[in-house]
């Protein structure tokens, strides 16, 4: 409980983005209330419940939930009066449909947001239309319920100490970057020592995953945001597919380690670890232009995988790896492969950066 106080102490300042979200969402919901009472609505709750569930800690947050609400408002209002009114005379056909959408919404709810919002209206107006006589009307003051409620939900994200999601852009790069980093420290660890600790592995991974979740879901709210120009909205969509490639060759490497059975060959060791820290210290460079700390050093030479190949082509002509099994000859292939692979998905990751920040044609900053 104390922890509790203490946090929520904490965020009551101004520069709070949950507090300026409280106080936004406070306001939006009196004014959908006083709205429901001016425009006497018989069905009012619709326009405040509407605020709670658009609104979003950010501007493009808001925007983009907000527009899939009201879209799948209208879709689904329009299913239910549809159905409603070819099969109006047959009850038991509605009431079947009506327990069939309702399965379908808590299926969506977990996969697609809208059209979960279109399972869920369809159903009400259904319900609606069968307790009520003209009850298909519902449907149509449900839309402008809804309509009534986006307005004033994005009315406030708008003008109400307006938290605009471009702004955590870097610091989410920044933050995913470091998670990679962290991840692929572990990973080195485990293939230089041959001792793979699966528990912390494990968590780095789910640590991977949850901050790249939340990447995405900036990346989009920021998409969504007005000002945001189409080249940087395709340059935010190509560094979030990086993203993935990245998760998914870490993932890799995962493998490879759980495959090795045991440490690094000797007469590579040496390259092995310098590949490995050359790789992680370009991450966390990456990590740091991201978040423009202001001057950085040099970025690190690509020097590592070049030298490592070479010493794999000398160890080769001279026999080196002629008693190694296949399946080990072809663990360190792939590792190799990885590695390689890693090091020009975040070149393209700072093409992709020094994009957004500048754009392509001109050099001042945009985020």
């Amino acid at each position: 409980m104390k922890d509790a106080i203490a946090k929520l102490r904490g965020e009551l300042r101004g520069d709070s983005a949950f507090f300026r979200h409280a106080v936004r969402s406070a306001f939006a919901v009196v004014a959908a209330i006083a709205a429901a009472h001016l425009l006497n609505l018989h069905h009012g709750i619709w326009l405040p419940i509407t605020v709670v569930v658009i609104m979003r800690p950010s501007l493009g947050g808001t925007i983009r939930h907000g527009w899939r609400r009201v879209l799948g408002t209208i879709i689904g209002a329009g299913v239910g009066i549809g159905l409603l009114i070819t099969a109006g005379a047959h009850p038991h056909v509605l009431i079947s449909l009506a327990l069939l959408l309702f399965l379908v919404t808590f299926f969506l709810k977990q996969h697609n947001y809208t059209l979960f919002v279109v399972a869920l209206t369809a159903t009400v107006v259904i319900i609606l239309g069968l307790t009520m006589p003209m009850g298909w009307k519902m449907g149509l003051v449900r839309i402008v319920d809804t309509l009534i409620g986006a307005v004033i939900g994005l009315g406030a994200a708008f003008f109400i100490w307006p938290q605009k999601a471009r702004a955590s852009l870097k610091k989410q790069n920044h933050d995913t970057l470091i998670a990679f980093e962290d991840h692929l420290g572990l990973l080195s660890s485990a293939y230089l020592t041959g001792q793979a600790r699966e528990g912390e592995i494990i968590r780095t991974r789910i640590h991977v995953i949850d901050t790249l979740t939340k990447c995405e879901e900036v990346f989009f709210e920021a998409s969504a945001e007005p000002g945001i120009r189409t080249e940087q909205r395709q340059a935010l969509s190509r560094l979030l597919r990086i993203f993935f490639r990245i998760l998914d060759l870490l993932t890799s490497l995962s493998t490879i380690i759980r495959r090795a059975g045991g440490t690094v060959l000797p007469v590579l060791s040496e390259g092995t670890e310098k590949l490995l820290t050359s790789t992680r210290a370009e991450i966390t460079w990456l990590a740091a232009y991201a978040l423009n700390l202001g001057d950085l050093d040099p970025r690190p030479p690509r020097t590592a995988i070049p030298e490592f190949l070479e010493t794999i082509r000398i160890l080769r002509a001279s026999g080196e790896f002629e008693d190694l099994p296949l399946a080990r000859r072809n663990n360190i292939s792939a590792f190799i492969w990885n590695i390689r692979a890693l090091g020009e998905e975040l070149d393209m990751a700072y093409e992709r950066i020094v994009e957004l920040r500048y754009g392509r044609k001109s050099r001042n900053k945009v985020f």
